[in-house]
Formats: structure tokens, sequence, C-alpha cells
């Protein structure tokens, strides 16, 4: 392909993570961020797709999240998302409905935090959420979503970071930002139930940053406004919790250094 021979990947763990010794499918490290890209397009030499378990890739996978002690956040992305309702529909593609039903408990299972897709032009946000591998009517807020905050953290209503450990797999929050090269599309079910937020009518970019235990996530329109945007925090004490819920500054001591968690204004 003409992208493998304008790009360069980091196949062999030369970034961070197992190697793959694909250039199709990869893991590198940034900061205390461990990235995976993941190919749902491609087949690997046995004629196997990402959702497939025997797959070399979902192979590869499992032992790169498995040896990954390090980095507190783990973040993966690929190109077709399993909960959609844009200019594509996960209820009724087959390739989107095969990942979601065969493949996100891998993700699930081994704690990755955010998961990022495109495919779809449109724009469309879960909560934090777990469990549900089936189509848009079978999703149940109460039983899926691990959390009912909005995940702004502005001071909002019903808003505060999405709180998660390391040393246990507490959900995931799933992105579809595919609005940022092309617009529009909307199913009749439109916007997917699993998803709390949702825009097809207005393009944008996603922006992480990532301090510490705090990952934000912005979503920054083409008229440069920021239109969603939420917060994930890990292994924050119970002490500290309680002055989240108060909206406070809060301090938390690591490594005999001191913090500060501020909200985002």
């Amino acid at each position: 392909m003409a992208y493998f021979q304008q790009f360069t990947m980091p196949q062999k763990g030369e970034a961070g993570g197992v190697a793959s010794n694909s250039q199709a499918y990869y893991s590198f490290d940034l900061g205390n961020v461990h990235f995976i890209s993941l190919d749902s397009y491609g087949k690997d030499e046995k004629g196997m797709r990402l959702y497939e378990q025997q797959s070399a890739q979902v192979a590869w996978l499992k032992k790169d999240l498995e040896a990954n002690k390090n980095k507190e956040w783990v973040v993966a992305y690929w190109h077709h998302p399993p909960y959609t309702k844009g200019s594509h529909d996960s209820d009724t593609e087959d390739l989107l409905v095969n990942i979601r039903e065969q493949f996100n408990q891998v993700i699930e299972d081994y704690g990755v935090d955010l998961v990022l897709c495109g495919h779809s032009h449109v724009y469309e946000r879960s909560r934090l959420m777990k469990g549900h591998f089936g189509p848009e009517a079978t999703f149940n807020a109460e039983k899926h979503n691990l959390s009912s905050s909005t995940g702004l953290y502005d001071g909002s209503k019903n808003s505060s970071p999405y709180m998660k450990s390391t040393s246990e797999t507490q959900g995931t929050v799933y992105v579809v930002s595919g609005s940022a090269g092309q617009l529009g599309g909307a199913k009749a079910t439109y916007p997917h139930d699993a998803m709390y937020y949702s825009n097809n009518e207005v393009g944008g970019s996603l922006m992480l940053e990532v301090t510490g235990n705090q990952l934000d996530v912005k979503w920054i329109c083409a008229d440069g406004k920021i239109r969603d945007n939420f917060t994930m925090m890990k292994n924050v004490k119970n002490k500290d919790k309680a002055s989240l819920k108060k909206d406070k500054v809060l301090t938390r001591s690591n490594s005999n250094e001191k913090e500060k968690l501020s909200s985002l204004r």
C-alpha cells in the first residue's frame, strides 16, 4: 500500500510496547499514555480480521496489554466504530457488528480507558460504560453505564470526572470523531442510545491532554468552539473524591510530591 511506503510504523517495539512485526498494527508510549493502533480493515496472513479471536492481531494485542505495567493510561484507536448512528450504522453493517460482538470484550477485559474511531462522519461520545455488545435496542443505561456523570467536570449539574483505578477494569469511554474531514449523516434512530453526546451538524477535531492521573478530551469544532469535553481520573483517593464532589481544587500525594488537579474553567 502507498500508505506504508510513505510512513514508517514502530513495528519492532522501538517506541514502547510489544513488537507487532506488522506495519498494520502497533503500539507506542507517549508520556504516561500507552497508545495502540489497530487495523480494522485488513486481514492477517491467515485471512483473519481484527474481530476474530484467533487472529494474529488479537494475539499480539493481548500480549501488548498484559505487558503494559508502567503507563497509567491506555488509548486504543481504529477505523470502524462499534457504536454509531451517523453516516454509518453499527446495527446493520457486518464489520461494525462483528467488532462490537466479538472484539469489544477484549478491549474491556484488559482495561483500555479510551477508544477512538472514525468512519462515521459525525461526532459521538459515550459515558464510561462496560458490557454492551448487542444492538442499540439492548443498551440499558442503568446496566451498562458505570457512571451517570456527564464527565464534563465544569461545575454544571451532574458533572464530575470518570473515576478509574489501574488495578481494576472499570469501563471504557467510546468516541467517534469522524467529522474533521467530512461532515454529515444520520440514521433513523440517531443519536445512538449509548452516546451521551452526538453532533452531526458541525465538524471538529479531538484533542487529548494528559497530566499525571488526569486525562482531558476536548472536541474542538471548526469555528473554534469546544462543544464537548470530558475528564477521566485514575487512582484518586477516597478523601479526594469527597473534595471532587464539592467542586474544589484537590491535592493528592504522589511520590512525596503534591499535584494540583483543578477543574476545567
